[in-house]
């Protein structure tokens, strides 16, 4: 009995003497701190925090500089205050940083001050992860100097911006067979490999509307797809004074034959929109209620898989004359976007049989169509073989 009560003793005084020997001193007069042999400690070897802006700041200066290690001191050690919340609000407010984290960790020893220790783990090398931002700082600035014009407005500007990510990346499907590498989370994936997932579609938005000076924010949210609801991220932009969602992943469809086929639907819209098949937290982010920059009020040209722009029809005798008129000059294909669709009112068939017999052709054709439920519209397809 008497060894155990030593033992447990001996292990309480070397906890003791642990904490004793950390300690350091904070000279409120002088504003220096002290250890324990009363020598001065230089600021520089001491990093101190009294508040969450300098956590929140010390935090993201060693995130950026991807340091695996940061030790922290502060007098006022609060477990709601400095917890590793901070570096998922980090990440998302610091696009260069999302995918980059792989884990984190805190330990906290409740010396006095109290020290914290942060331990991150980064998906590569600390060089390679600092070469690799070299490498997209270049490509943005590259991409704006060859798409963007001094005299666009800002809507011109993000649409030029937009549809750069969209012709010229396609959305990486090895993410569904669990051997997706990395950096397909990143913008570097997206600009080096030309390939990307919903994070990287939405960092390399946001760094490109950055860089031209027009306000874009990073949501962090989720999609509805056929299998249910999955992890997404897209943006938020401000033109006009208005915040708009703009979802470039969404916009850059997968389809069969991988062909690229971009679109506007998800360009611009506002939350009554969106809301049917994307969801996230509103109070953590603008309103986005405006529609005076969506896509219907711009004048942007959609094109299909042949790179041919879509013609919007508002009426069948539009449809008709745009089929009748892609039958004279022999096109091998033709997609239309129709408003208020009625497969009654905009019968394929019908119309082309009529066209045939007027012109005095025959061929063998087929159609396509599917439903954009954001902008309740319908993307008809006709093919001549």
């Amino acid at each position: 009995m008497f060894k155990k009560r030593f033992r447990i003793l001996l292990g309480i005084c070397m906890l003791l003497l642990f904490a004793f020997f950390s300690m350091v001193y904070y000279d409120k007069t002088e504003e220096v701190w002290y250890n324990l042999s009363g020598s001065k400690i230089n600021s520089g070897d001491l990093k101190v925090v009294t508040n969450y802006d300098q956590y929140y700041a010390a935090v993201k200066d060693a995130m950026l500089n991807y340091d695996s290690t940061l030790t922290l001191r502060t007098l006022n050690y609060s477990e709601k205050t400095y917890n590793l919340d901070v570096v998922g609000k980090i990440s998302q407010e610091t696009p260069q940083l999302l995918g980059i984290i792989e884990g984190t960790t805190i330990t906290v020893v409740n010396s006095i001050p109290a020290k914290l220790t942060l331990n991150f783990k980064y998906y590569d090398s600390k060089e390679n992860l600092i070469n690799k931002e070299k490498f997209v700082q270049q490509k943005v600035d590259e991409i704006v100097n060859k798409v963007i014009k001094s005299e666009m407005k800002d809507y011109e500007k993000e649409a030029a911006l937009h549809d750069y990510i969209v012709n010229n990346a396609q959305y990486d499907e090895r993410l569904f067979t669990k051997n997706m590498p990395k950096e397909s989370y990143t913008a570097y994936g997206l600009l080096a490999n030309k390939t990307g997932v919903c994070q990287g579609y939405a960092e390399l938005m946001d760094r490109l509307l950055k860089a031209v000076g027009i306000e874009s924010k990073i949501i962090i949210g989720e999609a509805k797809d056929e299998t249910g609801w999955i992890s997404h991220a897209w943006n938020i932009v401000k033109i006009g004074g208005e915040y708009y969602h703009l979802d470039p992943t969404w916009n850059d469809p997968v389809t069969e034959n991988s062909s690229n086929e971009p679109r506007y639907s998800y360009f611009n819209i506002t939350d009554e929109q969106i809301v049917k098949n994307h969801r996230w937290n509103k109070n953590n982010y603008p309103k986005c209620t405006s529609t005076t920059y969506s896509f219907n009020n711009l004048n942007l040209v959609e094109k299909d898989r042949r790179g041919n722009a879509i013609k919007v029809v508002k009426n069948y005798n539009e449809f008709y004359s745009s089929i009748k008129e892609a039958v004279r000059q022999n096109n091998s294909e033709l997609t239309f976007r129709i408003s208020n669709y009625s497969e009654s009112i905009y019968d394929v068939e019908k119309a082309v049989t009529k066209i045939y017999n007027e012109l005095w052709k025959d061929g063998a054709y087929s159609w396509s169509h599917y439903t954009d439920e954001i902008t309740n519209s319908e993307y008809l397809t006709v093919t001549f073989e």
